[in-house]
């Protein structure tokens, strides 16, 4: 069965008796007198809309908490010098916080609300956040110096969410005209894959390119390049290690 159009029925019970084209008003006069089911969406509508005419700017005005919440936040909450924040009280629905601690109070309220049993969802919606992705360690090796190079790091296989990632670390590297390079290589092989520049007492993290299997691709490398342009490895190496689980 045909029914009047949801929009329709909120423009009809906001009293806007002009028709959009294409509507055909006798035929939607005599379906709303014989319908029920749109008939009682209409009714509902302007009753709604007819309470939201009449309600005055105290009506609008959202509650007040109770007095535990405020007594909650000045136990919780402390100010600057470490002593109980204190809660100027008015006569009236509303309270004020000063303003030094609006911020923290608003959290504890937040926090607090749960464990007084206090409802409502006024604005939590927009306030709550997705908890962060997990971030495990997969695998990890330590690098060691290659020859006389010198320097120590550490490299690891991070998950964070579905995304895998390396991260490198390299310490107590030698000073170098060029810079140094982050690879993945497949032991026993030439196949290297760059990830790119690292800084000594820096934490480079480069993510892993999709189809590269870390079971395979587990060799770290580091090494001493030059700035000639050149993409390939330069045979340089300073640090090496293998991802372990």
């Amino acid at each position: 069965m045909r029914h009047v159009d949801p929009e329709r029925l909120t423009l009809l019970a906001l009293d806007d008796d002009v028709p959009p084209p294409g509507v055909d008003r006798e035929w939607e006069r005599a379906h709303l007198a014989e319908c029920p089911v749109c008939g009682q969406e209409l009714a509902a509508l302007r009753h709604v809309i007819g309470l939201g005419r009449e309600a005055e700017e105290d009506d609008l005005r959202p509650p007040a908490p109770p007095p535990a919440v405020w007594d909650a936040i000045r136990a919780r909450v402390p100010t600057a010098d470490g002593s109980p924040i204190s809660v100027e009280k008015k006569a009236g629905p509303r309270r004020r916080v000063p303003v030094a601690v609006a911020a923290g109070a608003l959290g504890a309220v937040l926090g607090l609300g749960v464990a007084l049993g206090i409802g409502g969802t006024v604005g939590w919606q927009h306030l709550s956040r997705p908890d962060a992705p997990t971030r495990s360690v997969v695998a990890s090796t330590t690098l060691a110096p290659i020859g006389s190079a010198g320097g120590t790091g550490d490299a690891r296989l991070v998950r964070t969410g579905g995304r895998l990632a390396l991260e490198v670390d390299v310490r107590d590297l030698p000073l170098t005209n060029g810079y140094y390079e982050a690879w993945m290589f497949v032991p026993g092989t030439t196949r290297m894959q760059a990830m790119g520049t690292v800084r000594p007492g820096e934490v480079a993290r480069f993510p892993v390119p999709a189809g590269l299997d870390p079971a395979g691709w587990r060799g770290i490398d580091v090494s001493a390049e030059a700035f000639d342009g050149d993409p390939a490895h330069s045979a340089t190496s300073v640090l090496r290690g293998e991802l372990r689980r």
